[in-house]
C-alpha cells in the first residue's frame, strides 16, 4: 500500500508541476479554475503525507493550498489536524479557529478542538465547544462521539450515554439509509 501511496503522490506531483508550469506562462490572468485545481492538488498531496505520517510534508502542502486560497478552511482544518497529531496544540487551536473564523459551520472543525481541549484536559471548553456545533448541525455524529468521551471522562455518565445513543442512532440511521 506504500507503493501505491508513493505512486499517487508521484502522479499529484507531477500534475501540481503541470499546473505551475501552466499558471507560470501567464502569472498576471487571474485564473481562478487552474488556481482552485493547484490548491486541490496541494490539499491531497497534504493528506497523503499526513496518513503517511510525513507531517513536515502534509504541513508543507496544507500551507501551499491556504497561500492559494486563504479561504480555504478544510486546508486550515488539515494544518490543525497534523499539529495535532504532533501534539503542538498552540497551532492545532490557531489553524482550527481559522478554519472556522472562514466558514461558521465547518463542524469538523469544532471537534478537531473539542478533541484537543479534551487532550490538554480543558474539559470545559471542550465541552462548550462541541455542544456549540450540536447547535449549528445538530446532526453531526462525530460530535456526539466526542462529547459523549469528555463527558464520560468526568463522570458525566448520564449525559454521556445520552449522547453515545444519538451518536448510534445517527450512525444506525446513515447505514440504513445506505441499503
Amino acid at each position: 500500500e506504500d507503493t501505491k501511496t508513493g505512486d499517487i503522490a508521484d502522479l499529484l506531483l507531477n500534475a501540481l508541476n503541470n499546473l505551475e508550469i501552466a499558471h507560470n506562462i501567464n502569472p498576471n490572468k487571474k485564473d481562478y479554475d487552474l488556481v482552485r485545481k493547484m490548491r486541490d492538488t496541494c490539499y491531497t498531496l497534504g493528506v497523503l503525507y499526513k496518513e503517511k505520517e510525513d507531517f513536515e510534508k502534509g504541513i508543507e502542502y496544507f500551507e501551499k493550498a491556504i497561500r492559494l486560497d486563504g479561504s480555504f478552511a478544510r486546508g486550515y482544518a488539515e494544518l490543525g489536524n497534523v499539529y495535532s497529531k504532533q501534539e503542538r496544540f498552540s497551532k492545532a487551536i490557531e489553524y482550527n479557529k481559522k478554519a472556522i473564523e472562514i466558514d461558521a459551520e465547518f463542524a469538523e472543525s469544532y471537534v478537531n478542538l473539542g478533541d484537543i481541549y479534551k487532550k490538554r484536559n480543558e474539559f470545559d471548553k471542550a465541552e462548550e465547544i462541541l455542544k456549540k456545533v450540536l447547535i449549528i448541525k445538530p446532526l453531526y455524529r462525530d460530535a456526539y462521539f466526542s462529547l459523549w468521551s469528555i463527558l464520560q471522562d468526568q463522570g458525566k455518565y448520564d449525559e454521556a450515554v445520552q449522547h453515545l445513543e444519538k451518536a448510534v442512532k445517527l450512525r444506525s440511521e446513515e447505514h440504513t439509509s445506505e441499503l
